[in-house]
């Protein structure tokens, strides 16, 4: 019985690091440019790692200039500059998902937050370890759910998520000390007696009631007829004000729509692909319209028609050889100009 047992046991915790290995991919951290509200200092943050693991590359800028540059622990994923060129921010050192480069055995990592002066003296790392959150394919806990920065009181505060409970932490921007915390609760842990955070409010029960006023009700009735102009995805004007849109069926299809100022439909007809995906359309001139299809993923293609309104005909051009088309323009010889992306694995 105790070998049956124990049996068990290793396959439920194999089971668990299945689990937490099957979640979706990380998410991708890119290259982000931080400014200070006047604009004055600029911050350029480069991850070292494509989901934000590990350290990262901070170069400042004062009024265009360089002013330092700098290789941090750690990567932040969302950061605060103020006009003293003071940075605030916090990041995760094995990404959001806690999925460290040598995977599960790895642990979740830490929750980092970073003060960097004006000089770029790192003047906080504040490690908070993270655990495994008990929900299946939840993130590990803390995770940051709000940041905000009290300017006038030289003091910040993240508000932090857990399985079941949730707590704002609040700093010091000119020293990093860690002043108080206010749990989900409303009780204050231990710490050095301080200002509290005015953003934060202590009582809950203080707060004032208002009564709401009743402005009406109404009853539920039919459905209403299917209209004509719903679901659009993308629309354009011709020469005569006349409005050309594209509209997304519940079969997944996609409708062309022509109609008048006065909402009077002049042409109404199914693109001839069963996939339309991502649309764009343009008038052109006269009565001929183009519209353009596009799949989504790695290296997706376009394909492109000419639509007559008056005949209510589509005919694929030709030689239209494209990335995924995000915008068509017409031209004045009677083209068109499209803005295309090539979409790679980790890139666009």
């Amino acid at each position: 019985m105790r070998d049956l047992v124990f049996v068990i046991f290793a396959i439920a915790g194999l089971a668990m690091i299945q689990a937490r290995t099957a979640q979706a991919s990380p998410n991708l951290v890119q290259l982000k440019l931080y400014s200070s509200p006047s604009l004055k200092w600029e911050l350029e943050i480069d991850p070292g790692d494509r989901h934000g693991r590990g350290k990262g590359s901070y170069r400042m800028l004062n009024q265009g200039k360089e002013v330092w540059k700098v290789e941090i622990p750690c990567t932040l994923c969302d950061a605060i500059v103020g006009d003293d060129g003071v940075t605030i921010g916090y990041g995760y050192g094995h990404g959001i998902e806690g999925f460290g480069a040598g995977g599960f055995k790895d642990g979740p990592g830490t929750l980092n937050v970073v003060i960097i002066d004006a000089t770029g003296k790192v003047r906080l790392n504040d490690a908070i370890k993270r655990e495994w959150s008990s929900y299946p394919h939840g993130f590990p806990v803390p995770c940051v759910r709000e940041f905000v920065v009290h300017t006038a009181e030289s003091q910040f505060a993240l508000r932090l998520s857990g399985d079941d409970n949730e707590q704002w932490s609040a700093y010091r921007t000119e020293t990093g000390e860690r002043i108080t915390n206010y749990s989900h609760n409303d009780q204050v842990a231990a710490g050095p007696k301080s200002k509290p955070l005015s953003l934060v409010p202590k009582n809950v029960d203080s707060l004032p009631i208002r009564e709401l006023q009743a402005l009406g009700s109404f009853v539920l009735g039919a459905p209403p007829k299917v209209q004509v102009i719903r679901d659009i995805a993308e629309f354009a004007f011709d020469e005569h004000g006349r409005i050309g849109f594209l509209r997304r069926e519940r079969t997944g299809a996609m409708t062309i729509v022509i109609i008048d100022q006065d909402s009077h439909v002049i042409a109404e007809s199914v693109l001839p692909l069963s996939d339309p995906s991502q649309s764009c359309i343009e008038w052109i001139a006269g009565e001929r319209w183009i519209v353009t299809a596009s799949g989504h993923g790695e290296d997706a293609k376009a394909q492109a028609w000419w639509f007559d309104a008056q005949k209510q005909t589509f005919s694929q051009i030709k030689g239209f050889h494209s990335p995924a088309v995000e915008k068509v323009c017409r031209a004045n010889d009677g083209g068109f100009v499209v803005l295309a992306t090539k979409r790679s694995r980790y890139q666009s």
